[in-house]
């Protein structure tokens, strides 16, 4: 005589999924409660913002050692930009904000935008416009300072700025979305292809 023996199906309990909840959330997090996300992003922001921010200052203001607008706008005439007290302004102005925006997440897309912008017309400027200039150079001829910072702005901007930010007590962007970040990539790029072609056909 045999007996058949059913098995029964393991239903998982509230403890059981309390636990894998807490053991993913614990794997995300870096000490003190902190998502490691939002510390690497962090760290990229304050790095990315930091040098763009102080480059910007010194062709606004002049400090540290730097051009200063008179110095730029010689720069850009010599370059063969139209307008160059006003893209003076603009360039200043837009690498300083925009690297303060990226070094606080504050309006992070916008920020990345400005920022993108002008490494793009920086990288043209040091390959003299014809896109096949150095790019490893022991001088300040290289652009591999200008493609690293951008990568990290370009980062920072698919990432969003994550919880350690001024947008993250923002209602409208306290919730990052690729949407945002790619928004931004895509007027930072126009913007830069716009001056370039202003500059060539204006």
């Amino acid at each position: 005589m045999s007996t058949d023996t059913e098995t029964l199906p393991i239903v998982p309990t509230a403890a059981d999924d309390d636990r894998e909840t807490g053991e993913k959330e614990t794997g995300d997090k870096a000490p003190g409660g902190l998502r490691r996300g939002d510390t690497a992003v962090l760290v990229v922001r304050v790095a990315v913002g930091a040098a763009l921010a102080l480059h910007g200052a010194q062709k606004l203001l002049g400090w540290w050692d730097g051009p200063g607008r008179d110095g730029t706008e010689q720069l850009l005439t010599q370059a063969g930009y139209p307008q160059p007290g006003v893209l003076t302004w603009v360039l200043s102005c837009a690498e300083t904000v925009g690297g303060i925006g990226l070094l606080l997440g504050a309006l992070t897309p916008l920020a990345a935008a400005a920022v993108i912008g002008v490494l793009i017309n920086a990288v043209a400027l040091k390959w003299g416009f014809e896109w096949r200039g150095p790019w490893f150079e022991n001088g300040a001829d290289g652009v591999e300072p200008e493609v690293v910072l951008g990568a990290g702005a370009l980062a920072v901007a698919l990432a969003g700025a994550g919880r350690l930010s001024v947008d993250s007590l923002i209602p409208g962007l306290k919730r990052d979305t690729l949407a945002f970040g790619l928004a931004g990539i895509v007027v930072g790029v126009l913007a830069g292809a716009g001056v370039l072609c202003w500059r060539a056909f204006g």
